[in-house]
């Protein structure tokens, strides 16, 4: 059971960081390298659903980051893929920490009630809003760092 921990450890994170509304796409990201290493083999969803004991509807809900998976599914699907949930992991947090860096990390509290604000906006306010901000930007210099 120890071997799971590290898998179970992650989970917890993500679900923490899920709550407060400050995922970085982890999650979807183990989907991605699960995806992107099971086309790399030239296996289908099927093929991965056989080797892990479920279907291929789950296997592709976990791919798209729409589906948890348990450490056992995680390892079985590693094995299949010849590497360890561990490097799987790590891949994801790697992808998950590049994509933080290049839009600063997580978004501070002004930027969230942003982003809420934007979300309930449709159509062209949306488009107009885009506008505004990429016209305020460019007005800035390039090193300018903002957050602490």
């Amino acid at each position: 059971m120890a071997r799971f921990a590290k898998i179970a450890k992650y989970q917890h994170d993500f679900a923490a960081r899920n709550a407060a509304g400050m995922t970085g796409g982890a999650t979807m990201n183990v989907g991605m390298v699960i995806r992107r290493l099971r086309k790399s083999l030239g296996q289908t969803l099927e093929w991965l659903a056989a080797m892990t004991g479920t279907d291929a509807a789950n296997v592709s809900r976990v791919e798209r980051g729409l589906q948890g998976y348990t450490p056992e599914w995680l390892e079985k699907a590693a094995a299949a893929l010849g590497t360890t949930a561990s490097a799987l992991l790590s891949e994801a947090e790697e992808k998950s920490g590049k994509a933080l860096a290049r839009g600063g990390g997580f978004p501070h509290n002004d930027e969230q009630e942003m982003l809420v604000d934007y979300r309930k906006l449709r159509g062209s306010a949306r488009g107009l809003v885009r506008l505004m901000i990429a016209e305020m930007a460019r007005d800035m210099p390039k090193d300018n760092h903002p957050h602490p």
